[in-house]
């Protein structure tokens, strides 16, 4: 067997692609965040801080992402009510 020699360009094409798909997966989540934050629950209070912490982290990743591949990220402002 011989290896296989690729070049950066194609490398960062590969990762790119990737990295891609992570970043629409991550806005799809955020979406998702952003719906269980809008609707009210009686027992909202049980999971208010993890719930906070998803959307930050889920935003900060999105846009360190974004910024890696040089788009513009196109997420709302997702707030706990």
């Amino acid at each position: 067997m011989g290896i296989t020699t690729i070049t950066s360009r194609e490398f960062n094409r590969d990762v790119s692609k990737a990295l891609s798909g992570v970043l629409e997966a991550e806005q799809r989540f955020a979406a998702r965040l952003a719906r269980i934050a809008g609707e009210p629950q009686d027992d909202a209070w049980r999971y208010q801080f993890v719930l906070e912490d998803a959307i930050d982290i889920t935003r900060d990743s999105a846009e360190l992402l974004a910024e890696d591949l040089g788009v513009t990220l196109e997420i709302s402002n997702l707030e706990f009510e």
